[in-house]
């Protein structure tokens, strides 16, 4: 292994790590309910418990194993290479853990947050990937965890003062990213409000002059009966688009239609989430399956328009159905369009709208390339601190 400099040495982890962690017992257990911490409760991007859930005593899963203390640090040993590692704080203390997690409830003089940085970095990650290469499913355990060398500085006042700064410097990366995220979310609002501003009113109000409310069916022609699904087994793999509820799906080699047509979603969690446009306009050879609407327009601004207010529009009282939410053709239908008599004033909506999405669109665009930088800065940094070739024959 790569010699390390005056004051560090190489140790198993195993070697600081407490041996007995007390047991979590349903019939013994003092509460009605308790906080229980499995491996999807950690958020793997900024490695603490974010979604912890509350269960009632007598529920308990069976792998529901360790009363969790503060300073424990907790390791998952399934897909290890996602790295969900997480230091309970005091918010969690007497929470359970689950069986699948390793906990390393440190003995002695040492800084769990130390630790917790190490079990974060790459080179524990390259340790465990390492483990685990080629396996159908992966995973590690409790001993390939003690089992691991740490590089360790003899001082705890060593230890704590790279941990101090660790966490000075991944603070400020988390304020880089949030700050990212949340111009990503301006975004987002500024097409909202450029909707909002566009289409002001609700359904059946009065529309100014030069206005007027549309149903879909008189300002377009409903394609649905030429939908035709396509089971994954049986396409024909090509370059043709085939289309699904919010997009492509997969690419075949025939095609159904060839011509500018606007989608709408039929089904699925996405009309209730809304994380995706429900409306999207396709061109060109295309083959669309039986989870969109297919509405062929006559006139290319009236389709963007429906488009647009589509998207911005709450149709909660046209989906129906909660397991598998449904805007089934009848629903569709109901849905009356505010659209401008005028031709040009048409164009000079759509204009507006799309003005405002292309500002939307780039700023989006510098949030997702700033978020791919900011994401690569954790492991950098500690790289840099851990700067050490592990386990090194």
């Amino acid at each position: 292994m790569s010699k390390l400099t005056a004051g560090w040495r190489w140790e198993k982890i195993g070697n600081f790590m407490q041996k007995d962690i007390e047991a979590f017992k349903k019939s013994t257990y003092p509460k009605e309910e308790f906080i229980y911490i499995d491996i999807s409760s950690v958020d793997t991007s900024t490695k603490t418990v974010s979604s912890p859930k509350t269960i009632k005593t007598m529920n308990a899963p069976s792998r529901a194993k360790f009363i969790l203390k503060e300073k424990d640090v907790v390791i998952s040993n399934v897909r290890p290479n996602l790295n969900a590692v997480a230091l309970i704080d005091k918010n969690f203390e007497n929470s359970v853990g689950t069986s699948g997690f390793t906990v390393v409830r440190l003995k002695g003089e040492h800084d769990p947050n130390f630790f917790f940085y190490f079990f974060t970095s790459p080179y524990f990650i390259d340790y465990v990937g390492e483990l685990v290469q080629g396996a159908m499913y992966p995973a590690i355990g409790d001993k390939d965890v003690k089992n691991c060398l740490i590089p360790l500085p003899e001082k705890i006042e060593d230890q704590t003062a790279i941990a101090r700064d660790l966490q000075s410097k991944l603070a400020h990366v988390e304020t880089m990213r949030q700050a990212a995220l949340k111009q990503k979310e301006a975004a987002k609002a500024l097409q909202s409000a450029i909707l909002r501003e566009v289409f002001p009113w609700q359904a059946g109000e009065s529309l100014p002059s030069g206005w007027k409310w549309e149903k879909i069916t008189d300002i377009s022609k409903n394609l649905d009966g030429k939908r035709i699904p396509v089971t994954e087994k049986v396409r024909k793999k090509g370059d043709i688009p085939y289309y699904g509820v919010s997009g492509i799906v997969d690419y075949v080699q025939d095609y159904l239609f060839d011509e500018e047509l606007l989608l709408v979603s039929e089904d699925g969690a996405n009309l209730v989430m809304r994380t995706y446009p429900i409306a999207f306009s396709i061109s060109g050879k295309t083959w669309v399956n039986n989870h969109a609407h297919v509405l062929k327009f006559e006139d290319k601004n009236t389709q963007k328009i429906v488009q647009h207010y589509i998207n911005g529009l709450d149709i909660s009282d046209y989906v129906s159905g909660a397991a598998q939410p449904k805007l089934n053709q009848e629903n569709l239908n109901r849905i009356k369009i505010p659209v401008p008599i005028d031709a040009n004033a048409k164009l000079e909506v759509v204009k507006k709208i799309e003005q405002t999405f292309e500002i939307s669109t780039k700023m989006t665009k510098q949030a997702d390339t700033q978020l791919n930088a900011i994401e690569a800065l954790p492991a950098a940094i500690l790289r840099e601190a851990f700067n050490f070739k592990i386990n090194e024959n």
